[in-house]
């Protein structure tokens, strides 16, 4: 970074060592964001093409992230996701992963019935375009499902849906990744929590706390 400090604004070595430098912050979040911040600002000041625009948003949302300053996550999310959809249209591998990212924050943060609503609208695209047994689309659905599950509103009859979704959801995560899988042990946890649920129990933490429900938002853009 500093080899290149002294070069013009808009070279393309310096931007190009801010992104470096702010990659290699990425295990110390707090130095990272003022990097992450100029390095939206100086695209944005230059009209950058929109893909560097992105790629340094999404950099910011990531550190957001590790910050736990959800709040400030979710318009910069909402942004992503808008300008994808418009710039690469909704079948885009990238559009999709935005959204699962957004659907992610939405959870951290309780919005649960926009969770049902924009989960159960990028679902088909997901299956389509990604396919039922991808990663992305299994994580897309079992949010959906926890969605439904901590939303009070939630009917005896949607939970059942539920249910019956999560244990789809884990026996795909068996056969693809192994009974012993991280990703397997959260849907054997999600269907727990489910099953809770349906017999009337406390389902317990709040969805930031609570493990093996995947609502993980790191899912790369």
């Amino acid at each position: 970074w500093k080899a290149y400090l002294g070069r013009p604004e808009a070279d393309a070595g310096r931007c190009c060592s801010m992104e470096v430098l702010g990659n290699a912050l990425i295990i110390k979040p707090r130095e990272q964001l003022p990097v992450c911040e100029a390095s939206v600002a100086t695209f944005q000041r230059l009209g950058a093409p929109a893909s560097f625009i992105l790629s340094a948003q999404n950099n910011l949302v990531n550190c957001y992230s590790a910050l736990g300053r959800w709040a400030e996550c979710l318009p910069l999310e909402r942004k992503i996701y808008g300008e994808r959809l418009n710039l690469q249209g909704a079948k885009d591998k990238d559009t999709i992963r935005s959204g699962v990212n957004l659907i992610a924050t939405l959870m951290i943060l309780k919005l649960y019935s926009e969770v049902s609503r924009f989960g159960g609208s990028l679902l088909p695209t997901a299956n389509e375009v990604l396919g039922a047994d991808h990663v992305t689309t299994l994580h897309l659905r079992q949010n959906i499902c926890a969605a439904c599950m901590f939303d009070p509103a939630s009917s005896h009859h949607d939970v059942l849906e539920c249910e019956s979704i999560v244990k789809d959801v884990l026996r795909r995560k068996r056969r693809i990744f192994g009974a012993a899988h991280p990703e397997t042990r959260s849907s054997e946890c999600a269907l727990a929590k489910v099953r809770q649920r349906l017999a009337g129990g406390d389902v317990g933490l709040p969805v930031s706390e609570s493990p093996g429900l995947c609502f993980s938002a790191d899912l790369p853009t």
